[in-house]
């Protein structure tokens, strides 16, 4: 059956000051879900993603997408993206 999700992927990505990938591109990726499991808010966007204008994730919180794009993440301080794909 086409559109069957074939695999789940999970990781652990720290994150700091400095604009870095948190999930490569990946065609045939269905869904992500990423939750901050740092004390600090995670900002989410592309690679030149800043406090400024990347999309907040609080401590302990999460957001999700479809997108197949690279993510990119950067923190005031420290935090620990978790991440969770579903792949086609």
């Amino acid at each position: 059956m086409a559109g069957l999700i074939t695999r789940i992927d999970n990781a652990a990505v720290a994150v700091g000051a400095g604009a870095i990938s948190i999930r490569a591109a990946e065609p045939g990726r269905f869904s992500w879900l990423i939750t901050n499991n740092g004390p600090d808010v995670l900002y989410i966007g592309g690679a030149s993603v800043t406090a400024a204008d990347g999309t907040p994730v609080a401590a302990g919180g999460n957001v999700s997408g479809g997108s197949e794009a690279e993510i990119f993440g950067i923190s005031a301080g420290n935090s620990d993206a978790r991440v969770l794909v579903e792949l086609r």
